[in-house]
């Protein structure tokens, strides 16, 4: 097995975590920002201009640690506050806190199961067979 793959110790796992928590924090931050400076517009254009600021500061940590997996919880951890978002300029009602209470029990579902895999700031094993022509995990015939 390459050595980008190699299991971190339990410190440098909470390092990293803590790394990728203040990406998210500060993209978060970030999107409530630029929402807050647009909360006259249409919600649907403040949600895609939240969303994207979010986008740009996580590829910037990305950038920062060279780690493209940083990027990967993007897909579970976002939805959530878009969702609160929605729920917040919309009418309300039990389907929204239904949709709501759904979409934090998949999102809190797929984090964990990144996170329990993840292994820390070191190379994402898609990436390492593009960087190197061998593959860091077996394929299957």
């Amino acid at each position: 097995m390459l050595a980008a793959m190699a299991t971190p110790s339990p410190d440098q796992r909470r390092r990293d975590l803590a790394r990728v928590a203040l990406a998210y924090a500060a993209a978060l931050a970030v999107a409530l920002a630029v929402g807050w400076e647009l909360r006259d517009r249409h919600p649907l254009f403040v949600a895609a201009a939240g969303d994207l600021v979010a986008t740009v500061v996580v590829f910037g940590f990305s950038v920062r640690y060279n780690n493209s997996s940083l990027y990967d919880p993007y897909w579970s951890v976002i939805p959530l506050p878009i969702a609160i978002y929605w729920a917040a300029v919309g009418e309300p009602g039990l389907g929204q806190i239904l949709l709501l209470a759904l979409v934090a029990l998949w999102g809190a579902r797929l984090t964990g199961n990144w996170a329990a895999r993840w292994r820390g700031m070191s190379a994402a094993a898609r990436f390492i067979t593009a960087r190197t022509g061998v593959s860091a995990v077996p394929m299957m015939a």
